[in-house]
């Protein structure tokens, strides 16, 4: 007998949570790092909910497992204005941040040996999350050539009889790509088709920019009993330490769902709660400034790397991450610990997001444009000097 179970097997530590750590580990023994952690503060409003919440001795108390009932509301409401209708006492769950929506999600629809067809490079918890389900991911190829953008065609053609489900993250982590109403539309014909659910992360859809538009999957028809919407504060609120997040879907399938909660965590914390909902109340401006700040770093960060010779990268449509091709410096973990070193700059192998993110890493653009042309002449020098 084993010691540690099989399902482990291939599972790798977090890419992005490991790097993170190194730089973290470095900072706090006097290096000098630019972490990209320059991002506007949490609303106050959901800092002084979350500390009066605290306070009262109704938060000691477990929430409902599904979560506050007035939190669940606001997220119906704030899917509502993507034309998603939820009932909210009964197709939604608060979630210990977006990761355990997934985690949860997965262990509840997934059988031994079922499939899901994610795109890739992807998310690094996404591949984790149906392996350790029991699950067999299969992946389909998201081409620089082709801007990084999905081939529903490809999709399909990987489709089998043990095929459960798609998942995707929409604004794209890593690459930052928004996926186009046609693309949606294709991958909503063929779970229709082969009657797949679908799993949609969507919790970068408020970081738009150059026009580009986020909808929803579940709004399209036929589609919202069949899709289960992830999310979190973490990345609309910058509230990444209070672990909020939710998934919500068809009924039948939330109430499984549940149950893998209830006895995975039982609830959300119940302050860190009352700080989701006071942030969900806020002025969307709040959000555009932050948007705002993001687009004007995206832009000196894009502008500048390529310039550096070796180095190239798209311009990013959504969200706050990009994805710059660094292949002809070397190998993309070798490289990024390189740009660590002696850049002083914290970036992510591409290799952490599958086998068709090699050659790449990822950089977050969560800062200022000062900070972002900092970067790009730390990483510029240190090129030049290797």
């Amino acid at each position: 007998m084993g010691r540690f179970a099989e399902r482990l097997k291939g599972v790798p530590p977090s890419g992005t949570l490991r790097n993170i750590q190194r730089a973290r580990d470095l900072r706090r023994a006097g290096a000098d790092i630019i972490t990209f952690g320059n991002r506007p503060a949490t609303p106050q409003a959901a800092r002084e909910a979350t500390m009066r919440a605290a306070g009262e001795v109704w938060s000691s108390a477990y929430t409902d497992c599904a979560g506050l009932p007035e939190l669940r509301a606001a997220i119906a409401r704030s899917m509502a204005a993507d034309g998603v209708q939820v009932d909210p006492d009964r197709q939604v769950i608060v979630t210990v941040g977006a990761k355990e929506a997934l985690f949860v999600t997965m262990q509840a629809l997934l059988d031994p040996g079922d499939e899901v067809i994610i795109p890739s490079p992807a998310w690094v918890s996404h591949d984790p999350a149906v392996r350790l389900a029991g699950g067999v991911p299969v992946t389909v190829a998201l081409r620089e050539e082709r801007a990084f953008r999905l081939d529903p065609a490809e999709v399909e053609a990987v489709v089998t009889p043990r095929t459960k489900m798609i998942l995707f993250i929409n604004p794209h982590n890593p690459t930052g790509v928004v996926m186009d109403e046609g693309t949606l539309a294709a991958l909503a014909a063929i779970a229709q088709r082969h009657q797949l659910m679908v799993v949609a992360d969507e919790c970068y859809k408020h970081y738009l920019y150059d026009g580009h538009r986020h909808r929803s999957i579940a709004a399209l028809s036929g589609m919202a009993e069949r899709t289960l919407t992830v999310s979190t504060a973490s990345k609309i609120f910058n509230m990444f330490g209070w672990r909020v997040g939710w998934v919500a879907g068809p009924e039948d399938v939330i109430a499984q769902i549940l149950i893998v909660h209830e006895h995975a965590v039982g609830s959300a914390a119940s302050f860190a709660q009352a700080g989701a909902l006071a942030a969900l109340q806020v002025d969307p401006s709040v959000i555009q400034a932050t948007v705002d700040q993001y687009r004007r770093a995206r832009d000196v960060m894009v502008d500048g790397l390529n310039r550096i010779p070796g180095i190239s990268v798209l311009k990013p449509e959504g969200g706050y991450l990009m994805f710059p091709n660094i292949s002809k410096l070397g190998a993309d973990v070798e490289v990024s610990q390189f740009i660590l070193d002696q850049a002083g700059v914290q970036t992510v192998p591409g290799s952490a997001f599958g086998p068709f993110g090699e050659g790449h890493v990822r950089i977050n653009f969560t800062c200022t444009r000062e900070e972002a042309a900092q970067a790009v002449e730390r990483i510029r020098l240190a090129v030049a000097r290797r």
